[in-house]
């Protein structure tokens, strides 16, 4: 439910910005369902190592970016 009323909030805010492409919306709207629900399955299919292992990776490529944004 609470998914569902984001992808709701974040078509409006495209909608309010002007001329929108619909596709886009469609295209986003199911890939933030979709998104949740994969996570969900592998993580219990997986288990926690898995989660860690993403998080740690996720973290790491974070400040990756930041560095090279702020050095480069």
């Amino acid at each position: 439910m609470i998914q569902c009323c984001m992808n709701l909030g974040g078509a409006a805010v495209l909608i309010s910005r002007g001329p929108t492409s619909w596709p886009l919306i469609a295209l986003l709207g199911l890939a933030n369902t979709a998104g949740p629900a994969l996570g969900a399955r592998l993580t219990l299919q997986r288990g926690d190592a898995f989660v860690r292992a993403v998080l740690v990776l996720a973290v790491l490529a974070t400040v990756g970016k930041l560095a090279h944004d702020q050095w480069l």
